[in-house]
């Protein structure tokens, strides 16, 4: 009945679920996303879409959600936030609803690679000056690749009501990381 994706970027998840939801809810930090992504929901006649621009508590979604997804998004939120977006994600779950999450454990970064990411995010002018020596722009945005604990997210599935959970692993050029199928339910957890 209603489903939520969070991190929608242009919508191409938004539309199929708008044929087959009453309610889909698309959330995403860019402005200029969710605008790309009206455009294209309107253009596919997906009138049953819902846009929010996100902050921290998600202020503005409401409701329980039958359906929650997350895919490639958490990784590029600092881990201690995007936990707290897995746990508010995950309580807005319904009985019998199901997320699916998206999360790097290991990046896959060489030895240099990690050393060059270190400098990138500790050190002033570090990221503007390797933007130019690679030919882009100065003040182009560093993309985090932040690596997740698979156990610390098991956890806080359970805690918000998920007794099942289904793991797949993936990888995306060389990072690894989880799909996580998770379903709240009431059952008590298996002893």
């Amino acid at each position: 009945m209603r489903a939520l994706d969070f991190g929608c970027g242009v919508g191409r998840l938004l539309i199929p679920l708008a044929d087959r939801c009453e309610e889909v809810t698309g959330v995403d930090i860019s402005p200029s996303m969710l605008a790309e992504t009206r455009r294209n929901c309107d253009a596919a006649g997906a009138r049953n879409v819902k846009l929010v621009r996100a902050d921290d508590a998600l202020s503005g979604v409401s409701g329980s959600f039958d359906f929650v997804h997350s895919y490639i998004v958490l990784q590029h939120i600092p881990v201690e936030r995007g936990e707290r977006f897995l746990a508010k994600l995950t309580s807005m779950l319904a009985t019998g609803g199901v997320g699916i999450f998206q999360v790097t454990y290991e990046s896959g970064l060489s030895s240099r690679s990690r050393i060059l990411y270190w400098a990138k995010v500790n050190v002033p002018s570090a990221n503007w000056l390797l933007n130019i020596a690679r030919g882009r722009k100065p003040h182009a945005p560093l993309m985090q690749l932040n690596e997740y604990s698979v156990t610390r997210l098991l956890d806080i599935l359970c805690k918000e009501g998920c007794r099942e959970v289904y793991v797949r692993f993936s990888n995306h050029g060389g990072a690894r990381g989880v799909l996580l199928f998770a379903r709240r339910s009431d059952a008590p957890v298996f002893t």
